[in-house]
């Protein structure tokens, strides 16, 4: 499915997850977006007028300057709602505290999570822990969205790889065989330890996809709580 676009050209549209686990398009749907950015996902949701249905959102990140514009932005739509953590990441907030963050502002459960380039500037451990999010907060058969690095994309572009930060969970030959975690401009991982976390974690992927659009070499997966 090389090329794809957005959501994969729509291959596995909102409206079609939507009904896949309500049983119709009438339920109110709930969205969380795991590292919402500037907003990509929400004005999306805005602008696709071919998605018919009721939705309530809630994004989060750690860049508080994106929050702000967020709200700024979608400050008249009650429908979006925009938190900032304080939790460190070496790109987007240096200085943020380094405890485990606490989601005491989401609410118990989403139908559907975005995680759009968020697990591609992230070390180990916070790989587990908004992955851990994810499958706390799915509902069963709800969908989730992620993309991420894995070692495949670097064997499929070899002039990208000096771009890349192998951590020590990866295999392939970088960086002289060293880890580097001086940054986290783009973190890959071997796609086995990615899928045996998933299954811990009682997430099945059902769907990839590579590259996914705008995401640099990225895979694309959806993958449901089962």
């Amino acid at each position: 499915m090389a090329g794809s676009g957005f959501l994969m050209k729509k291959n596995l549209r909102v409206s079609t997850i939507h009904r896949s686990h309500s049983g119709s398009s009438e339920k109110k749907l709930k969205i969380l977006d795991v590292g919402c950015g500037k907003g990509r996902i929400p004005r999306k949701l805005i602008e696709d007028s071919s998605m018919n249905i009721d939705f309530n959102y809630s994004g989060f990140d750690v860049d508080r300057n994106d929050i702000n514009e967020n709200n700024t932005f979608f400050k008249h739509d009650k429908r979006f709602t925009f938190n900032h953590i304080d939790y460190m990441n070496k790109m987007y907030n240096p200085n943020g505290s380094t405890t485990e963050p606490v989601f005491d502002f989401l609410d118990e459960s989403y139908d559907l999570i975005w995680a759009w380039s968020v697990f591609s500037h992230l070390d180990i451990q916070d790989f587990e822990i908004y992955m851990r999010l994810i499958s706390d907060k799915l509902i069963r058969n709800g969908f989730a969205f992620l993309t991420c690095f894995s070692r495949y994309e670097a064997k499929q572009n070899p002039e990208y790889t000096p771009n890349y930060i192998f951590l020590e969970n990866c295999d392939f030959p970088a960086n002289g065989g060293q880890p580097n975690t001086n940054n986290l401009t783009a973190v890959c991982y071997h796609p086995n330890w990615i899928d045996d976390l998933l299954g811990k974690l009682g997430l099945e992927v059902v769907m990839s996809c590579y590259p996914v659009y705008g995401g640099n070499f990225q895979t694309g997966m959806y993958v449901r709580k089962v």
